[in-house]
């Protein structure tokens, strides 16, 4: 996971940032049985191959790479971890001080920490 330090217009201060892009998010998305006869591929052999996951291509690719990332949201949110923004494998989520947090940071307090102990 990558942190970095930005400003976001009109956050207070202390808000902190996390970005997390997915590499090759799509290529990670496996195949149900049913739908491998239709993602037959073609080597320069000329041999035939069933793909096993995604291809990027694929029309179906983002949308079940959608339920991935929804899966992703869901379980961070019920962890309290937000807000979070989403774009397909593209994430960003926010925090911002508060009093009642356990884990402080310099003069800030934070509901949860990167290792996400509550």
């Amino acid at each position: 996971m990558l942190t970095c330090h930005i400003q976001v217009a009109l956050a207070p201060p202390g808000t902190q940032a996390c970005t997390l892009d997915i590499a090759k998010f799509h290529r990670t998305c496996p195949v149900f049985p049913d739908h491998k006869p239709w993602l037959v591929i073609q080597g320069k052999d000329g041999e035939f191959f069933i793909d096993h996951t995604h291809p990027f291509g694929a029309i179906c690719a983002s949308s079940n790479a959608g339920m991935i990332s929804n899966t992703i949201v869901d379980i961070w949110t019920a962890e309290g971890v937000g807000p979070i923004l989403k774009y397909k494998d593209n994430l960003a989520t926010f925090q911002m001080p508060n009093a009642e947090g356990s884990h402080t940071q310099g003069p800030h307090k934070y509901m949860y920490d990167r290792a996400m102990e509550p």
